[in-house]
């Protein structure tokens, strides 16, 4: 099981189709589970990923909680106080999608699929977890998509708003219907995650090493860099920064 942050998405993308195609390599089939508060760009990536993945004949699928959702012709779905924590039917019927969903994702690998993935925020350790117990054979890559950034988020949030499920609002309304469903999901949003051992912690095969070198170019040597290596892998240019207080 393998974990990576995109927190510029475009930035990370080459890196995140690096990491598939050797798991893929080593494994012929994986699975794909996208974490992530709403409008984090989530679906942009897994898109993006779907696409250029095809071009490389890797037959993927994607399994989109939200349009599952959209398709069944739910009611009052659109609506912030669906997705309430306290909202209990509103919370069993989010539960039922996910794992229609994972039902199909796990279907669609059992025959002739390569990558199935599974967008939507998951963003509570119980969801991770349940998927982590039903899908089993394939590995698992976990992407977390953070972006705090004010303007994205609001563009991110106006392209949402643009779907027919929103239609019943004004504008101004639905963004703040929208804003009111991500606070939402900040309550779960790592809420209980230990201290020691969280998840996901375990050893394995690769490791992640967090920003660029005096030798990177210059795009690759920012904060927000990632590379990924084999487990005791070593070059002239990995190492660490030592920093002292005055």
């Amino acid at each position: 099981m393998t974990t990576h942050g995109c927190g510029d998405p475009f930035f990370h993308l080459e890196f995140i189709e690096i990491c598939f195609k050797i798991t893929l390599m080593e494994n012929q089939k994986l699975y794909v589970v996208m974490v992530g508060l709403p409008a984090r760009g989530k679906s942009t990536i897994a898109n993006r990923l779907k696409e250029n993945l095809t071009k490389d004949s890797i037959k993927t699928r994607i399994f989109n909680n939200g349009a599952l959702r959209r398709r069944l012709d739910l009611k009052n779905t659109s609506f912030a106080e669906f997705y309430d924590p306290k909202n209990t039917e509103g919370a069993a019927l989010r539960e039922r999608i996910a794992l229609m969903n994972l039902e199909r994702a796990n279907r669609y690998l059992a025959n002739h699929g390569q990558v199935s993935i599974l967008d939507a925020t998951n963003v509570s350790i119980k969801r991770r977890n349940k998927i982590t117990s039903l899908l089993k054979g394939p590995p698992l890559l976990f992407i977390e998509c953070i972006n705090d950034d004010p303007e994205i988020l609001t563009a991110s949030i106006l392209r949402k708003i643009a779907h027919a499920e929103f239609n019943h609002f004004e504008k101004k309304a639905a963004i703040q219907n929208f804003r009111i469903r991500i606070d939402y999901y900040k309550t779960n949003y790592y809420a209980t995650s230990p201290e020691k051992d969280p998840f996901n912690s375990v050893s394995q095969s690769y490791r992640v090493l967090r920003g660029g070198s005096w030798h990177y170019r210059a795009e690759l040597a920012q904060v927000t860099s990632r590379d990924g290596p084999k487990a005791g892998m070593s070059n002239y240019n990995y190492g660490f920064r030592v920093a002292k207080n005055k």
